[in-house]
């Protein structure tokens, strides 16, 4: 067990903000590669709700790990705050 109290767990953390979105990706604590993806805000006046943005948000972060070579199946956590999700327990998922 020694090795996986040294670990270094890939994380990447999500920050969906009203005009911005906000991706980091993490080696532990050191980061790797960080990103603001920023909207205009008639942009985002097509869309009628926040949750109507998800679409095109998802495909923004898609396209950042794209960029930087990142897998979606390489991440040990993937965190996210912001945006019009329902609170969830810690460590648990809606409907988990």
């Amino acid at each position: 067990m020694p090795e996986e109290k040294n670990r270094k767990y890939r994380l990447l953390a999500i920050n969906v903000g009203s005009t911005s979105t906000k991706v980091s990706c993490f080696l532990g604590s050191d980061p790797v590669s960080t990103e603001t993806i920023r909207y205009r805000a008639e942009d985002l006046a097509l869309y009628p709700s926040l949750g109507g943005q998800l679409e095109r948000r998802e495909k923004d972060v898609m396209a950042f790990l794209g960029k930087h070579g990142i897998s979606l199946d390489d991440m040990d956590i993937i965190v996210s705050r912001g945006g019009a999700r329902q609170a969830v327990a810690r460590g648990g998922v809606p409907g988990g």
